[in-house]
Formats: C-alpha cells, structure tokens, sequence
C-alpha cells in the first residue's frame, strides 16, 4: 500500500507557564491604553471612549495632555472597555503593558508560525550540524544562516520544513488571559537580583493549563521528491516529539544549573518537574518553550552553542554580554509576589494526535 501523499495530525497545546506571543502593538500606556482598577486591568476601546464622552469633550483633547483618569471615572472605565483582565498577583504601577496577539473579536490564538518557529530551533539544536562553520563576521540577522542551510537545505524551496505546515490554533475565550508582572533577573556575582524598575512590565499571556487546538500536516510528497534532496531527513520529521524532547532537555539541564547556582529555589523545582516528565520519553508528546520572553537559550542552539571553541569571538562580534562574565546572565521571569520570581515563560506541552 503506497503511502499517503500527506499525514495530518491535530495538536493539543498545554500551557506550563504563562505563554505570550505579542501583537505587535508594542508597550501600552498607563492612563492613555488602560487603567487598573480592583484587581483588573481594563483596556480601553477608542471608539466607545468617543461614544462615551461625545464630541464637545473631545474638541478639548488638543488643548490638554490626554490622560484617562482627567476624562473618567473610575465607573465609567468599564463602559469604554473592549477588554477586562483580571491579574494573577500584583501588577507594576508606572510601566508599560504588553498586549496578546488576539483575533478581530478578541480571542487569543496561538499563531503557527510562532510554534513552528519554536520547533525549528529545536530541531537545529539537536541537528548535529558542525559549529566550526560559523562565519564570526556574518552581520546579526545572518548569523545563523551557514547552520540552518547545512541542517535544513540551501534555499526555501530546498528547506526541509517547507514540508511541515501548521494552522493557528482554534481562537480561545477572550476571559481566559491572565495578567502577570514580569520582570528582569540578572546575575549580581553568582545571586540573580531584579534588576529595577525600568526592568518590569505588566504581560498579558495564558495562563498555565490553558489547552489550545493546532492542525499540523507533513507532505510526504513534497519530501518524496528526489530533486529537492529532503528524503535523507525524513526521519527528522517522523521523530518530530523524540527530537524536541531531545533538545528540550538540553534547555532543561542548563536551566536547572543555572538556577540552582543562582539561588532561585522555585525556578529550580519548575525545571526538575521538566525534567522529570514523562511527556520527554514520550514518542507522541514533547516540551517546547514558545513565544515572547523564553530566552536566548530556547531562542538558539543555546548551549551546544555557548559550549563551542569559537563563541567568544562570536560574543565579541555582536556584543553579547562583558568579556569574561557569563552567559546569558539576564532572565525574564514572572513574578508571584514583587521581587519574587516564580516560573519561565512560554513552556508548553505538545501532544501529537494522528487524524483518522
């Protein structure tokens, strides 16, 4: 029986810790995008704003610097709304807020692409692809580009995961996101400190145990085609779970290293849970970190590349941290409690389920 021309699979996505793919918006404003207000933030809709106040107070906007709390009541906020998050915690006065990637009737998704992505750095750390190649005069955006055209093919029409196609998820309820602070950590001597106010941002995300629905489908006949050189890494694709679970534990291992050295006793017991999951022997489930905030470890090679004999003229080339000191020094973390980090962001369980 001659194979399938494709194979689908539906995906089930558990959020581990709070997950957050931003919508490109930027950093929101306090009192000119939002308000906080009795444990929620609410989001302010432009268009009922107008609807709210009428036209004569709006003539005045010009003459005044615009803040919220100078045309509304508290009372009133809600009536103007086109969002309401609760927040899990505390949330930062005088800082920003980052918004989440939503549909046009406010239910968050999960994009594809940004899972797809997350799968593709995971597949190159565990590629096996020689690090002696790497051009140290490469400019930044194509540092990587020898590495990822020996693992996966020379060009987009030769590139292995031009094979792997996966939809965005089914959108969720807009009440399920979560606000939460997070904040910069980074190494004083060998103890990881907050590094200040400037460093923290309210973060709208999902929140643990959130479970999201993707489709992801592998052409096997486009990977049939011996023009386009893909069949000797076939087997990639068909240990697509053993795979992420094998570079998902490289990120673990070093994680775990590093927060144990650094004193962070709950960041320590989120990273032995990982890494005592079944979910990484598992030849249908895997471990992935997605989306904004996991880091220059889950967004590279990581350590395999930290480890290589010529990373520190990379680091010299572009910067990446002092001479001499460690590397990366500095995490994103959320925060339970001011000044007490709790979880990473953006860790995810992925189960594959074979359609009928």
């Amino acid at each position: 029986m001659s194979r399938p021309f494709s194979q689908r699979f539906r995906l089930q996505v558990t959020v581990l810790s709070p997950l957050h793919v931003s919508d490109g918006r930027g950093v929101l404003v306090e009192d000119v995008d939002f308000i906080r207000d009795r444990g929620e933030i609410i989001l302010i809709d432009p268009s009922r704003l107008w609807e709210h106040l009428g036209p004569e107070r709006i003539e005045d906007w010009s003459a005044v610097e615009f803040r919220l709390s100078d045309l509304l009541k508290p009372q009133d906020c809600r009536a103007c709304a086109r969002a309401v998050i609760p927040y899990v915690g505390h949330t930062e006065t005088g800082t920003g807020l980052l918004e989440l990637i939503h549909d046009p009737a406010g239910r968050p998704f999960l994009p594809g692409s940004s899972l797809k992505g997350a799968i593709r750095t995971a597949l190159l750390r565990v590629s096996g692809t020689a690090l002696d190649g790497l051009d140290p005069n490469a400019r930044r955006t194509e540092a990587g580009r020898v590495l990822e055209k020996a693992a996966f093919g020379q060009d987009p029409n030769h590139d292995l995961l031009r094979t792997l196609r996966i939809g965005d998820s089914e959108p969720l309820d807009p009440a399920i996101p979560r606000v939460f602070v997070v904040a910069t950590y980074s190494l004083r001597g060998n103890r990881l400190e907050p590094k200040g106010q400037g460093y923290r941002l309210n973060v709208i995300a999902l929140p643990p145990h959130t479970s999201l629905t993707m489709d992801l489908q592998v052409d096997h006949w486009t990977l049939g085609q011996a023009e386009l050189g893909l069949t000797a890494r076939t087997g990639w694709l068909e240990r697509l779970a053993a795979r992420c679970n094998q570079a998902a534990r490289v990120v673990i291992e070093a994680e775990r290293a590093f927060y144990t050295e650094a004193g962070c006793p709950a960041l320590v017991r989120f990273y032995d849970q990982l890494a005592r999951s079944r979910v990484l022997e598992s030849s249908r489930s895997f471990l992935l970190p997605v989306g904004w905030g996991t880091g220059w470890l889950a967004k590279t090679i990581g350590p395999p590349l930290r480890d290589a004999p010529g990373f520190a003229a990379i680091r010299a080339r572009y910067h990446l941290g002092r001479t001499g000191a460690p590397f990366p020094k500095s995490r994103r973390l959320v925060e339970s409690a001011p000044d007490r980090p709790e979880a990473p962001l953006g860790w995810v369980q992925v189960r594959l389920n074979e359609n009928e």
